[in-house]
């Protein structure tokens, strides 16, 4: 009976998330076929907390989702969206927290891009450069020297290019970076992306099962 039932309950979980990617179709849509600049919703509005880690949603949520991500990873990529929907869907109530965990061993591209999306948050632009790693993945991915083209996001997102340049060779945040590769070791993690539901850590196999931890952990926390 409890098989069943969670068969039923995955299966309504993975039809949110059929419902969500046309959703976010239609939104990509709606945003290539306006000419007028829309202001970004306040869940989306990138932050630091105080240890200077990056967050979406609202700060006093009771549930905290953190990942683990590597920006060449595939996987990683494949869940950011499902993460942005999920914001939406459970606006004031979940917050994200991005860590970075490089896996240098087989994505040697991936600490410089770390540092790439630090050096753009140090003009507000953190989780914009984010997705824009994470979309031309396979283009940055591909090559061995990968600067030029961050340089070349960076200039889409409006940065500053000379102080973008010069960010991404500042020691301060190049310690940041290691500091949560070391975490994430110290964690025990070896794959991303890797994730944390109020500090315990989760493990699904694709973002129905992370919908439904979010769900429940959010209904746990409204006493319900």
């Amino acid at each position: 009976m409890n098989t069943a039932k969670r068969g039923i309950q995955l299966g309504l979980f993975l039809l949110i998330l059929m419902m969500l990617q046309l959703s976010a179709l239609a939104d990509q849509h709606q945003k290539e076929s306006s000419t007028e600049k829309e202001e970004t919703p306040s869940y989306l509005i990138g932050r630091q907390d105080r240890d200077g880690n990056w967050f979406l949603g609202d700060p006093e949520a009771p549930v905290e989702l953190v990942e683990f991500s590597d920006l060449q990873c595939p996987a990683c990529a494949s869940y950011h969206p499902y993460i942005m929907r999920f914001l939406k869907i459970y606006q004031g109530k979940l917050r994200f927290v991005y860590r970075h965990f490089p896996l240098i061993s087989i994505h040697p591209q991936s600490p410089l891009a770390a540092l790439a999306a630090e050096a753009a948050g140090k003009q507000g632009r953190f989780f914009e450069m984010v997705e824009l790693l994470f979309e031309k993945q396979k283009e940055w991915g591909a090559v061995r020297e990968p600067r030029p083209l961050f340089i070349d996001y960076a200039k889409q997102l409006g940065l500053d290019i000379q102080k973008f340049q010069e960010d991404l060779f500042d020691e301060e945040l190049a310690r940041k970076v290691n500091a949560d590769l070391t975490e994430a070791r110290e964690k025990g993690l070896n794959s991303t992306p890797s994730f944390f539901i109020n500090g315990e850590r989760v493990v699904v196999r694709n973002p129905a099962e992370l919908l439904e931890k979010i769900d429940q952990a959010i209904k746990e926390a409204e006493g319900e």
